[in-house]
């Protein structure tokens, strides 16, 4: 009985339709809430940038030295910043693979007792050269995807970093 009553309702909530909203009948933006013309525009993200030093204000060189004694030595700030070199390395990587890619590479070793020379034969050197060029295209837009990831996963390291510090500032400056 519970189960026709859950698909009785399943196939209600299916058949409904949501009513058309007239655009004119919705209030105007205020012009306060608009950038430019009138029209909306996207605001560029803006986590990754300085703060600045804003802590200045309050014009203290005690607190301008804890700071700055803070942001040298706090680990949350260094492993912070050595994430976004990482993110940073993996962004050079991912467009790196973008490039046709080029090797060399060689070795030598001494062998004695080959099967071909006679018995008593001198050690004989074995040397090897080798070259090799590659390229991958782009078909699927999985290289481009990848760089793309990355290129997002380093700019939200460095928000990161500014956050961290941040949140490290406020907190000398709260205490």
């Amino acid at each position: 009985m519970k189960i026709q009553l859950l698909i009785a309702a399943l196939v209600l909530a299916g058949c409904a339709s949501v009513p058309q909203i007239d655009p004119a009948s919705l209030p105007n933006t205020p012009a306060a809430f608009k950038e430019g013309d009138g029209r909306w525009t996207r605001a560029a993200p803006a986590e990754a940038q300085p703060r600045g030093e804003w802590w200045k204000a309050f014009n203290d060189p005690v607190l301008d030295d804890l700071v700055a004694r803070a942001e040298r030595g706090n680990t949350e700030l260094q492993v912070a910043a050595a994430r976004l070199s990482q993110a940073q390395a993996a962004l050079k990587a991912a467009n790196a693979e973008r490039w046709p890619q080029l090797g060399l590479g060689g070795g030598a070793f001494r062998e004695r007792g080959l099967p071909d020379l006679p018995a008593g034969a001198p050690p004989v050197t074995l040397t090897t050269l080798g070259a090799n060029a590659s390229y991958e295209a782009d078909l699927f837009g999985r290289l481009a995807s990848a760089a793309k990831a990355a290129k997002l996963d380093a700019q939200s390291r460095e928000g990161l970093v500014q956050s961290t510090r941040l949140a490290v500032q406020a907190t000398v400056a709260q205490t």
